[in-house]
């Protein structure tokens, strides 16, 4: 899945942004969660995320991703993100 690369498990669902996601956010003036969403969609044309959500305010911001346009710069930020738990050499 698309947002694993900016959070583990291990987090319990209360992700810190990573700094790169953070940074992106607020360049485009919208939420991490808007950008995740929009870096999934933007990595395959057949990808449909499924963003799970508490509260009406929430859908309202997960909706509000498929308008946001990634920079290819920040496509390229988001990418290099380390994937949590993958092994290096």
């Amino acid at each position: 899945m698309g947002t694993a690369r900016f959070f583990s498990l291990e987090s319990l669902g209360r992700p810190e942004p990573a700094e790169p996601l953070g940074r992106i956010a607020a360049r485009h003036g919208v939420s991490p969660q808007q950008v995740k969403l929009a870096w999934t969609m933007a990595r395959s044309p057949v990808v449909l995320p499924i963003p799970g959500t508490s509260s009406v305010a929430h859908v309202e911001d997960d909706i509000a991703a498929e308008a946001l346009l990634l920079t290819e710069q920040d496509l390229v930020e988001l990418d290099a993100l380390p994937v949590p738990g993958a092994v290096t050499e």
